[in-house]
């Protein structure tokens, strides 16, 4: 099991009723939002699939090798834990535990707890730390590069998190176990243009939409192409901060948004299906001719087939298949007369004759 950080701390058992879920959690739409504990617990059933963890701890209990990680919650009479760690398991013990729960998430058919079982649900094991900082390296480390990993947008709102708390991204990286490349600036910039493109949008890209693919933008921003279109500084990667994108290119991002999820409530009207299209994407912005085309309403392939990336597929189309004849051709002396090969070599030389006649035409 991922060792927590070291603490003095011995495990407490708590009752469930004095944990509060974290509306800090990164993998909530709400994050870093002082979110009701309702409205944290529907969002924790209704997107994360609780139902097979209820019945779990139906038939078998809490396990106490693995306690809930807290902080003191501030505020309030009661003796009070915000879990930082376990989110998914306190949400899931409050479902079972209570009728109330239940109904305020909708939840049907809830197993009733097996007798035997009953005593290891409530009160649960938690380590208490004196602050969420002595945690960092801990989540950093299980759910980043972990054996729990997060979703990408998760693990880019926990990154902003460190910065801003004044973490620098050199310090980011030894916490969060991530020190090659520019994994960790290029999420922290994807989440920076992500809220800058909300802030300016007449309605947000909802993240909770099941279409919505953080990693689309993520993957985007990679593209040199794409930070030029968006007229980012040329250091951006390497520094990013927040609005990274001029006020003169906002259209721009608004528009690149389009190309990747489509309109907010439109999801249909996307220029980019998969992930292997952002290529192409990236190759029109080269080109203002198929810009053009993209932006008066045509299709990604469409606009690709004006641009750049075209060419350069092509060339490298023919350079791979020029390499593969030349392999074939070492291998041919010992494969005389074969009738299969014999057929696809002459295939070759009427396409090559063409390929060749087409491109001096």
């Amino acid at each position: 099991m991922t060792q927590g950080p070291k603490t003095t701390e011995l495990i407490q058992m708590v009752n469930v009723e004095n944990l509060l879920l974290d509306y800090e959690n990164p993998r909530l739409t709400t994050a870093g939002v002082e979110a009701s504990q309702e409205a944290l617990l529907k969002e924790l059933y209704n997107r994360y699939d609780l139902d097979d963890l209820i019945v779990s701890l139906a038939r078998n209990g809490y396990f106490s090798e693995e306690p809930l990680i807290a902080v003191q919650h501030k505020g309030g009479a009661a003796k009070l834990f915000t879990v930082v760690e376990g989110n998914r398991r306190l949400a899931a013990l409050k479902i079972l535990l209570s009728e109330d729960a239940q109904k305020t998430v909708g939840a049907k058919n809830v197993p009733k707890p097996l007798p035997e079982v009953v005593g290891r649900l409530n009160p649960v094991p938690i380590k208490v730390y004196p602050s969420r900082a002595e945690i960092v390296p801990y989540l950093g480390v299980r759910h980043i590069v972990g054996v729990k990993p997060w979703d990408a947008l998760a693990k880019a709102k926990y990154i902003e998190r460190l910065v801003s708390a004044g973490y620098s991204i050199g310090q980011v990286k030894e916490k969060v176990g991530i020190q090659r490349g520019d994994v960790v600036q290029r999420w922290l910039l994807t989440f920076y243009l992500l809220n800058q493109a909300n802030s300016i949008a007449d309605e947000p890209w909802h993240t909770a939409r099941e279409d919505f693919n953080f990693s689309f933008l993520y993957t985007s921003v990679g593209y040199q192409s794409i930070r030029e279109y968006l007229e980012m500084d040329a250091g951006i990667l390497a520094s990013p901060h927040p609005d990274p994108v001029p006020k003169k290119a906002r259209k721009k991002l608004l528009d690149h948004m389009w190309d990747l999820y489509g309109a907010p409530d439109r999801p249909e009207l996307r220029k980019v299906r998969e992930s292997r299209e952002i290529r192409q994407l990236a190759a029109v912005y080269e080109t203002p001719e198929a810009l053009g085309v993209l932006r008066a309403g045509a299709p990604l392939p469409e606009a690709y087939r004006r641009s750049i990336g075209e060419a350069a597929e092509m060339v490298e189309l023919v350079r791979n298949a020029s390499y593969q004849l030349d392999q074939a051709n070492a291998l041919a002396p010992h494969h005389r007369k074969n009738p299969e090969a014999r057929k696809f070599a002459k295939r070759c030389l009427d396409s090559a004759q063409h390929l060749y006649q087409t491109l001096e035409d």
